[in-house]
């Protein structure tokens, strides 16, 4: 006697379940849309044994990291750039001949664009990377100033060596 009036509990509460199921709004403020009633009814006759099918909309897929950080070889960069700016200002100042002043002031010119990258991208209250999307201008940008530096330096020792040559002629 008691299974068969749980095979009865049963099959009216699955009878409900379609019920409601097929009362319910088509779809949620989560964004699931209810299942076919054809899956609904076969659940509810008990032909089928699997739950009904919920479709999810896709929603704005998250981004893969923390959007606001800031690139160590960033910053290493940007003071290495910083402190050769300076150092080329410096140059430009103490030196009588102005030789090389076309190389300085580009020198410069890189180091305060590299600067301004960085404090323009980096969100320095963010967390800390290795490397971003940026780090490899700002690095191009380095290595233009040091190469620049290093041709002021060249041209330097070629004209401090032509003048010990003509003293050392005369």
């Amino acid at each position: 006697v008691p299974p068969a009036s749980s095979s009865s509990a049963a099959s009216s509460s699955s009878a409900a379940s379609a019920s409601s199921a097929s009362s319910a709004p088509a779809s949620s403020s989560a964004g699931v849309v209810a299942s076919s009633s054809a899956a609904v009814s076969s659940a509810a006759s008990g032909a089928g044994t699997s739950a009904p099918v919920a479709i999810i909309n896709p929603g704005d897929t998250p981004a893969a990291g923390p959007q606001n950080n800031w690139a160590l070889l960033n910053l290493l960069a940007g003071i290495a750039a910083a402190i050769v700016a300076l150092a080329m200002l410096i140059g430009v100042f103490t030196r009588k001949a102005n030789k090389g002043l076309v190389t300085r002031i580009l020198s410069i010119l890189a180091g305060i664009a590299t600067v301004v990258i960085l404090l323009l991208t980096s969100n320095f209250s963010g967390t800390m990377v290795l490397t971003n999307k940026w780090t490899l201008l700002l690095i191009a940008l380095l290595v233009v100033q040091v190469l620049l530096m290093v041709f002021t330096l060249a041209s330097r020792r070629n004209s401090e060596d032509d003048q010990d040559d003509q003293e050392y002629a005369e």
